[in-house]
């Protein structure tokens, strides 16, 4: 059964969603809304095709691609229970607000060796964060030619204990400052404070 998601406006600010094609990227989306609470969704790319894509004539080689383009950037991890096929959607549970999970519309919960790889890989990225130093975020600033106030980039993650504007942790400060660079190029001259959505 279908359910109502959210798609948060970083969503369309991060680097590695938008290396997708425009159709993965719609197919991304469409498996947030076909999956149940936990992130878990069917994984026969026939069923959805005809669920996700229902008033399009695409050929079945296509979800197989978008598939290969989500699973290339680590957005969803494939695993099998009792002769079917799942998809693990990484990360919903971090973008999703789910007020009254279903207690009855459940697929099968994913290998606990998947969770357990994704936290550990959570928890070392995190590990071997450590902020930058203005004169490093100045040098790459300067080296991309943005303009970006270096004093106050860092200022503003320092503010908010090196979380984005959703609340995520930030891993990646360089990819924070491309996505500020984007949102200045967009909003003509204003420093945006969009993080990337991982």
């Amino acid at each position: 059964m279908a359910r109502n998601r959210m798609v948060k406006s970083t969503f369309w600010d991060d680097e590695k969603i938008a290396s997708l094609s425009m159709e993965a990227r719609l197919f991304f989306i469409g498996l947030w809304t076909h999956s149940d609470d936990f992130g878990v969704v069917k994984g026969n790319a026939t069923w959805l095709r005809n669920q996700i894509f229902p008033y399009d004539v695409i050929k079945i080689e296509k979800i197989h691609q978008f598939i290969s383009e989500l699973e290339k950037i680590g957005c969803i991890i494939s695993f099998s229970k009792n002769q079917e096929d799942f998809f693990y959607i990484r990360n919903f549970l971090k973008h999703q607000r789910i007020d009254r999970p279903s207690t009855t519309v459940r697929n099968p919960a994913p290998p606990l060796n998947i969770l357990e790889e994704k936290r550990k890989k959570e928890g070392k990225k995190r590990r071997n964060f450590k902020p930058p130093a203005v004169k490093e975020v100045d040098e790459y600033c300067q080296e991309r030619k943005n303009g970006i106030d270096a004093a106050h980039f860092i200022n503003w993650y320092q503010a908010r204990g090196w979380k984005t504007k959703g609340g995520e942790k930030v891993e990646d400060w360089k990819a924070c400052v491309r996505t500020w660079e984007k949102n200045k190029k967009k909003e003509s001259g204003i420093n945006a404070d969009h993080s990337d959505f991982d």
